[in-house]
């Protein structure tokens, strides 16, 4: 009787393994049906697919069963090479393409960046990701409505909308993410007027509206954003008592700001007028001020002329660095960095015909001052990083036919300009 019982009671367990086991692959089946349909499509437009594996089996029976039922998607990439397909040049992601994305529901990280044919509709496919964490959506041509769908996602904690026509009506959504705590913002439309929406974003840390139309309104309501401790407003219309303010509100937030802002230019030579120093002597009186520069001389030619000069992080005029640069006729590298010159300086360089290598990374150079550059006919590399030029300055450098490196990182180009730059000077690598 025991062991009529026994056997009883195993069959009905294995009965009940055996049914578990047939829902669970049925189940499983269709889930991985529709995982390699729409990792498929993916990959069809030159997407990249990662893979984490969910549950340790051993090899004869991933073999057997096959490698999708043990495994889920978990990034997906449509962001390299441009947004372009290698084959075609035809654009990786579009809003219809967009759909092979809705069986892959265990996404955490989406690359949709240099996909400017992605819209605000193509969004929609999104909306069953409940798993995303991180969406890049940068140059792409979203504006703002279509957030709507990722507004609900219950573990979106990043975003970029870097280079988007992306509106204050937009920003409107991004305060409904309640987990966010990344943003980048930069080089779009958001104005003052969706500030108070934004701070509703109360879980933000790092925030960046760097090249946006804030000025100090709006930078006060995000003094609500207690948990803040990075915010970046360079080429902004904030003022320097504005952040004062909100660093008092908020002593805990790094904010980065236009370089020199509210500083003026020191107009104070370095050496009386008519005497020309040494490089060592320009050294030391670098050293001496607490200037963080030097130049540097080619001892391999006759006179050990200057060849380099580099300044960081300095208040000197316009005048005071062209003063110091008249001293260096064979100058080929002038690298400035984060500087008060602007368009009268590079006017004033214009006079040096050696000059191969040329930074301007985050001064005051603006498209008026771009189209001195054509004084300078042995150009080889030319950075604008962290600047305020804008595609009608884009016009001056396409007559750089010499030129063989462009960078236009964080400044206010749009992908239009960038393309047009590209066609002017095929020869040329443009860097955005």
């Amino acid at each position: 009787m025991r062991n009529r019982l026994k056997l009883r009671f195993s069959l009905a367990t294995l009965l009940i393994a055996v049914t578990a086991a047939s829902i669970w692959l049925a189940t499983t089946s269709k889930q991985a049906r529709d995982q390699e349909v729409g990792v498929a499509g993916v990959e069809s437009n030159e997407g990249v697919v990662q893979f984490e594996t969910t549950l340790d089996v051993p090899d004869w029976l991933r073999n057997a069963v096959g490698q999708e039922y043990f495994r889920d998607e978990t990034t997906v990439d449509f962001a390299t090479n441009q947004g372009r397909q290698q084959r075609t040049g035809e654009p990786k992601a579009t809003d219809a393409n967009l759909r092979h994305l809705e069986s892959l529901d265990s996404i955490e990280i989406l690359e949709l960046g240099n996909n400017s044919d992605v819209t605000d509709l193509g969004l929609a496919h999104l909306k069953s990701l409940r798993r995303l964490t991180t969406v890049y959506l940068y140059r792409t041509g979203i504006r703002g409505p279509g957030l709507v769908h990722l507004a609900d996602l219950p573990k979106l904690e990043a975003i970029s909308l870097s280079d988007t026509r992306l509106d204050d009506s937009g920003v409107t959504h991004l305060g409904r993410m309640t987990r966010l705590t990344w943003a980048r913002l930069d080089n779009t439309k958001v104005t003052d007027a969706s500030m108070s929406e934004l701070a509703k974003a109360t879980a933000l840390k790092t925030l960046t509206l760097s090249n946006t139309e804030i000025t100090d309104t709006g930078l006060m309501h995000l003094a609500r954003l207690d948990r803040l401790d990075t915010l970046d407003v360079r080429g902004t219309g904030v003022t320097f008592d504005g952040v004062a303010r909100l660093k008092r509100l908020l002593p805990n937030c790094q904010v980065t700001v236009t370089f020199g802002l509210g500083t003026l230019p020191q107009d104070e030579s370095l050496f009386v007028d008519g005497y020309t120093p040494s490089s060592g002597e320009i050294n030391a009186k670098l050293k001496e001020l607490r200037i963080d520069g030097e130049v540097q001389t080619d001892a391999t030619r006759p006179g050990s002329p200057i060849v380099t000069f580099r300044l960081f992080d300095s208040t000197l005029s316009n005048e005071v660095v062209l003063d110091l640069i008249e001293h260096m006729p064979d100058l080929e590298v002038l690298n400035l960095r984060r500087g008060l010159v602007g368009d009268d300086f590079v006017k004033g360089v214009g006079g040096l015909r050696n000059i191969k290598h040329l930074s301007l990374q985050a001064t005051r150079i603006t498209d008026d001052g771009l189209q001195y550059l054509s004084l300078l006919p042995n150009l080889k590399e030319l950075i604008l990083t962290e600047t305020d030029v804008t595609d009608a300055g884009l016009a001056h450098l396409r007559s750089l036919r010499g030129v063989r490196s462009i960078t236009l990182n964080s400044t206010r180009v749009t992908i239009g300009g960038i393309e047009g730059l590209r066609q002017s000077l095929p020869t040329c690598s443009v860097s955005w």
